[in-house]
């Protein structure tokens, strides 16, 4: 339970979280929280939505955030577009349409600040996220990482550039840039990156985690799967987590003795790896609420998810 959750109850912040508390992270982004909101009724819910949602809804979903144990809720920048461009899944444009807390990617309006605030005061850590458009990410994470240092509150959370367009995806010398930029300007803020199946940020193994390597601009390494697992799922992770535990459908003589490619620090501290998603939030928020045996098989199918990858020894899922 993270310090924040602490004092959550009587609305006191604590002292800003060590590293390696802010990088702690354990989430529902998989699925399995439910929100019975007045608004929009039974959500399946999924974090990325607090910017799109009214005051009673949210106050809803941190408290079952709280109850599920969550140390961490999603501040995804508005820039101007739907939250989730796409038809057949609960959070439609027609529902979460444009919305853009940038002034054009300008300027981050007050909005930001209360939702950043909002997050912190309900106990949970920040993960800001943003458009992965390159430029558009770009754009808002020199914006972000300023009104951090301004506020003082680098400390209580992570940014990433995107979901798991970013790599693969990004060219990697974008991705470094990404992060040098953010950093140029705020020394202190905390980084991360999502990956796809099978393919681990930026393509160099071990070299890439070393002091000075590619990837030390960034803290916290976010993993996607596809389920069932198989080799892009136990090949990343016997690289990225130590202990790594083979589960018994994983053959005997596949790769028994992966590199262990995090064994450097950064000049922060240690990278943090989250096994982060599966394909299950893209089912999760396609979910017939109405269905309560639908309803049920998916927060099972999340749980699923999510144990198999604690098992392989992940310590930090979504």
């Amino acid at each position: 339970m993270s310090l924040l959750q602490l004092s959550s109850a009587s609305g006191v912040r604590p002292p800003a979280p060590t590293r390696q508390q802010a990088l702690d992270y354990h989430t529902h982004f998989l699925g399995g929280i439910v929100v019975d909101s007045p608004t929009y009724g039974l959500m399946p819910w999924w974090d990325s939505a607090l910017a799109w949602c009214d005051q009673t809804t949210r106050q809803l979903a941190y408290a079952a955030k709280r109850a599920a144990g969550d140390t961490h809720a999603i501040l995804h920048v508005p820039n101007g577009k739907p939250l989730y461009d796409e038809g057949g899944q609960f959070y439609s444009p027609d529902k979460f349409g444009a919305l853009d807390w940038t002034r054009g990617e300008s300027q981050l309006t007050v909005d930001f600040d209360h939702l950043l605030n909002e997050i912190l005061d309900n106990g949970f850590y920040f993960h800001i996220a943003m458009d992965e458009t390159q430029q558009d990410s770009m754009n808002i994470s020199k914006l972000v990482a300023r009104r951090l240092k301004d506020l003082g509150l680098s400390a209580y959370g992570f940014m990433i550039p995107g979901y798991d367009g970013i790599f693969y995806g990004w060219p990697p010398d974008v991705i470094v840039l990404w992060a040098a930029d953010a950093r140029s300007i705020n020394p202190d803020i905390l980084l991360g990156i999502e990956h796809q199946p099978g393919k681990i940020p930026l393509g160099n193994g071990a070299d890439d985690y070393r002091t000075t390597g590619l990837m030390s601009g960034f803290d916290v390494i976010l993993g996607e799967f596809d389920m069932p697992a198989d080799d892009t799922v136990w090949q990343v992770l016997g690289r990225m987590i130590r202990p790594y535990h083979r589960p018994p459908e994983q053959p005997a003589g596949d790769d028994p003795n992966p590199p262990f490619y995090l064994q450097d620090a950064s000049a922060r501290g240690p990278y943090v790896y989250v096994a982060f998603e599966t394909d299950n939030p893209y089912h999760w928020v396609r979910t017939n609420m109405s269905d309560p045996n639908a309803v049920q098989a998916a927060i099972a199918a999340a749980a699923q998810d999510r144990a198999y990858l604690k098992n392989c020894g992940a310590v930090c899922t979504g």
